[in-house]
């Protein structure tokens, strides 16, 4: 969904289409994790579309710091990326040690990561375009 999105995005500008997708992980997201019983194949399309739209943020915010910054659109790519996989690998053992603790459990935690969704569409609101 990455190609499509960014295609979209250069087209119609990347502030917008960077909340589209920030706000269609989040819910989908939410769904995911809120409501139980669905059909697995409900579960696979949800997973696909929150997967995509989550994923398809980082490189259009890529972009747009390559285009805020075109002199140092290298080191713009090498902050942006690495500090993705940093939090990123970085949040896998917090999250589990989180899951794991007898008050919190399971359940809370993904819940907490759904809230850290939301202040990620919060945060696209202000991104310049």
């Amino acid at each position: 969904m990455v190609v499509p999105i960014g295609h979209l995005s250069d087209r119609r500008g990347a502030r917008g289409i960077m909340v589209a997708c920030a706000l269609t992980g989040t819910v989908t997201y939410g769904l995911i994790v809120g409501v139980a019983g669905m059909p697995l194949w409900l579960y696979a399309v949800l997973l696909f579309v929150s997967g995509g739209a989550i994923g398809s943020t980082n490189p259009i915010a890529l972009a747009i710091g390559q285009r805020l910054a075109p002199a140092s659109a290298s080191i713009i790519s090498g902050i942006l990326m690495g500090l993705a996989w940093a939090v990123a690998s970085l949040s896998v053992a917090l999250t589990g040690a989180l899951a794991s603790l007898q008050p919190i459990g399971v359940l809370a935690t993904l819940t907490g990561l759904g809230g850290l969704g939301i202040l990620g569409t919060i945060a696209a609101l202000f991104v310049r375009d």
